[in-house]
């Protein structure tokens, strides 16, 4: 069984596994990104900045502690997928993606496997995080998938349109 984003002209389509391993893989390079800009931009950091960085830390450190009851997403090695659902639960958490600029990850990953839609606003968010995590992915499979989703979303962001999940 496979899906597939759909918007206008543009389209792509995988398996269900290999949605579950792209979702998985864009939240392990997310959270590379946010670590290596945490790093870099360290510069005039106020107590609430330190404050905000600290917690988007601590949930990346448990997301990645994370033991899913799910026999299927622990053999398959998605505990950072599942792990990062649980923790969307959680506004927090969601605020600190959106503060860190990397809601596109929220957009993406917290949707449905089909039969469903991304809004042009969840098509801005994804485009915009795409760009900046491909250089945290861990091998060009995952690269070329992400570029070719990202495809996807720029037709939406350009015809202002929804993806079509099937």
């Amino acid at each position: 069984m496979s899906m597939e984003l759909i918007c206008d002209k543009e389209h792509w389509t995988c398996t269900y596994m290999n949605w579950s391993k792209i979702r998985n893989e864009c939240v392990k390079a997310t959270f590379a990104y946010i670590e290596h800009y945490i790093q870099t931009n360290t510069i005039r950091v106020n107590n609430e900045e330190r404050r905000l960085q600290d917690n988007i830390i601590a949930y990346i450190n448990k997301i990645r502690a994370y033991k899913s009851s799910n026999e299927h997403l622990t053999n398959a090695d998605l505990h950072l997928y599942s792990g990062f659902l649980e923790e969307c639960k959680h506004i927090e958490f969601i605020d600190l993606l959106v503060k860190f600029g990397v809601s596109g990850l929220y957009a993406l990953c917290h949707k449905s496997d089909c039969e469903g839609f991304y809004s042009v606003g969840n098509a801005y968010d994804i485009c915009d995080i795409i760009p900046n995590i491909l250089n945290f992915t861990s091998d060009n499979y995952y690269n070329r998938c992400f570029n070719s989703i990202h495809k996807v979303f720029k037709e939406s962001l350009e015809l202002k349109r929804i993806v079509s999940i099937y």
